[in-house]
Formats: structure tokens, C-alpha cells, sequence
């Protein structure tokens, strides 16, 4: 059961640390840190799609990824509490993009429902 607290607190971490970097910007640029506006940046998309065709070529064994001794040797070592804190936060920062559009809908409905 504590486990899955600290999961879901490195979930709340994640956009705890999104929010409080969007204020920081916000207060010392006046810009409004948001992912959409990152996602419709044409240099961004680019990059992502870069990105993804290279994930795409490791996956189908037409370029090697090897991973350095020292994490190899770490790997098993994220049990316990940190390491479902961890999980918790790669989890936000994973479902972010997926999640923008049913949060958006959702928000939509509630403000059309009477």
C-alpha cells in the first residue's frame, strides 16, 4: 500500500515541479510556460520526430543501443519507496502528451453541460 502512495506522490511531485517552474517562468519573463506551446513549435516537433525514428531503428535492431557499465550494474536497484516515487515520476512525465486531449475534452463537456 505504501508503495503505491509513493507512486502516486512521484506523480504529483512531477506536476508539482512543472507548476512551480511554469510560475518561476511566468514571474521572470512574463512568457506562460505551457506543453502546447512547445508541441506547436515547428523546432520541437521536428526534434520529437527525430527522436522518435531513432527509437523507431533501435527497435527494429538497425542501430545498437548499448548502455553504459555503470547502469547496467544499477539495474534492480529502484525497489522500495524511491523507487516507486521514481516510477511515479517518469509516469507524469510520460502521460502528459497523452492525457492533453482527454483532460481538454473533458473540460469542454463540463463547460457546455448545463
Amino acid at each position: 500500500m505504501s508503495l503505491g502512495f509513493s507512486f502516486c506522490g512521484g506523480i504529483v511531485l512531477f506536476f508539482t515541479a512543472f507548476a512551480v517552474l511554469s510560475a518561476i517562468v511566468k514571474l521572470s519573463t512574463g512568457a506562460t510556460l505551457d506543453l502546447n506551446t512547445l508541441y506547436r513549435s515547428p523546432t520541437a516537433a521536428i526534434t520529437l520526430f527525430i527522436l522518435l525514428v531513432l527509437f523507431a531503428l533501435v527497435l527494429l535492431d538497425a542501430i545498437t543501443l548499448t548502455v553504459p557499465a555503470f547502469v547496467a550494474s544499477r539495474q534492480g536497484s529502484g525497489a522500495g519507496i524511491a523507487g516507486s516515487v521514481s516510477m511515479g515520476f517518469f509516469a507524469g512525465i510520460l502521460s502528459t502528451p497523452c492525457s492533453g486531449a482527454i483532460i481538454g475534452a473533458v473540460l469542454v463537456w463540463r463547460r457546455l453541460s448545463p
